[in-house]
């Protein structure tokens, strides 16, 4: 019965030293999934919405005209 218990005993701690481990790991692929999160909003928000990219290579192709014209 005493060995059982020793066992069990040792056991729970492996147990609970993995359950800590596994916590850790988790919050540290949290924080990573946070990171990657805030760098896609952050990309997204760079690249701006398709008509603003239309609109900017319009104004460039427009800017470029008249530079011709001024030659």
């Amino acid at each position: 019965e005493r060995h059982l218990r020793l066992q069990s005993e040792k056991r729970l701690q492996e147990v609970t030293l993995e359950s800590e481990r596994n916590r850790i790991q988790m919050r540290g692929l949290q924080q990573q999934f946070s990171r990657m999160e805030e760098t896609v909003r952050n990309l997204l928000q760079s690249q701006g919405s398709p008509e603003q990219k239309k609109e900017e290579t319009v104004n460039i192709m427009v800017y470029q005209e008249k530079l011709s014209e001024e030659e």
